[in-house]
């Protein structure tokens, strides 16, 4: 807390910002994000407001989004999603038209892992300050508030140590899974780094093989 949880009052006039969702009825997660920038190596995204709703309708948790947005006074840029619900994203995207919403494509993409080190280059960087923080008037949401989830959260461990897997308790991993598929949107499977936009070899072996099929 003393070093990612912040003062930070957001102003949707000058500021904009993005919804990461991890959708479901029993244990939804929203989590707005405002994105700081211009501000060279103070650039940094900060989680400022979220939902936690517990057995929730899909439209009824639409409703209170779409309130939201409106008292903010702006659109978000990205809303970002768990792909496995494509109905629910569906609704978000004929809802609000003008918004890109995104979900985790390739297997690459999806694997926990990925999300995690994403997490681990915004928190901790290899180099410069962290990159992701979190407003200190979360600090009122307990039990599923996204804050406490990332203090709770834990990784599994096997014999040979700790792997790339979050222990997953169907309660406190929602509000982190929100804010991994707004990262990983925003910053791409690769995570936030110097070359997160470079595409590996990887990458074009798949985009090569995408254009012979196309040409074929």
């Amino acid at each position: 807390r003393n070093v990612h949880v912040v003062p930070y009052v957001h102003n949707p006039h000058t500021t904009p910002y993005s919804i990461g969702i991890d959708p479901g009825y029993s244990h939804p997660a929203v989590v707005f994000v405002a994105h700081l920038r211009e501000q060279g190596t103070h650039n940094r995204d900060i989680v400022f407001d979220e939902l936690t709703p517990d057995e929730m309708p899909e439209d009824v948790l639409l409703k209170i989004m779409d309130k939201k947005i409106q008292s903010l006074g702006r659109m978000p840029e990205i809303i970002a999603s768990d792909r496995a619900l494509p109905q629910f994203n569906q609704k978000m995207m004929r809802r609000w038209t003008s918004v890109k919403v995104k979900t985790r494509q390739s297997k690459p993409d999806q694997q926990v892992g990925t999300g995690i080190q994403n997490l681990q280059g915004l928190l901790s960087p290899a180099e410069g300050p962290p990159r992701l923080f979190f407003a200190e008037s979360l600090l009122k949401t307990e039990n599923r508030g996204v804050i406490s989830c990332f203090e709770q959260l834990r990784r599994k461990e096997s014999q040979e140590g700790f792997v790339d897997a979050a222990i997953k308790d169907n309660r406190n991993d929602h509000s982190v899974d929100a804010v991994s598929y707004l990262m990983s949107a925003i910053y791409g499977r690769r995570g936030f780094g110097s070359d997160h936009n470079k595409p590996s070899k990887e990458d074009k072996y798949n985009k090569r093989l995408k254009a012979f099929g196309k040409a074929y």
